[in-house]
């Protein structure tokens, strides 16, 4: 039997307005692959970003991006990055200014990528 661990950061748990890359790189391999997503989009309020983390990997496909574009997720490590600009309120959700930050987040690594340049 193994005993693994993980950090979790407590600013993870807020919940925030915010736009995160993942990359995951192969363990053994020299492959690798960066997904853009976002919080406080969704109809029921905002999860905090550890909750979108995990959900990348559920084996319910509504939630999980990840596991549904690659597929042996635990042959890769998966490294986050997040910004977060906003606190929640359910009276003003700021839809369209997630969704902008997360296109334009998209659209610098997308570019990054392109140049050859580290993804952060």
């Amino acid at each position: 039997m193994s005993v693994f661990r993980f950090t979790v950061p407590g600013h993870s748990t807020r919940r925030e307005l915010a736009v995160y890359i993942i990359v995951g790189r192969r363990v053994d391999d020299s492959e690798f692959f960066a997904y853009v997503g976002k919080t406080g989009d969704n109809r029921a309020g905002c999860n905090p970003v550890i909750s979108r983390a995990g959900n990348h990997f559920s084996y319910n496909k509504i939630h999980s991006q990840v596991r549904n574009k690659v597929t042996d997720p635990h042959l890769f490590d998966h490294e986050y990055f997040y910004v977060t600009f906003d606190t929640y309120d359910d009276d003003n959700r700021n839809i369209d200014m997630v969704n902008e930050m997360e296109r334009a987040t998209n659209r610098e690594l997308q570019k990054r990528y392109r140049r050859g340049l580290p993804l952060a």
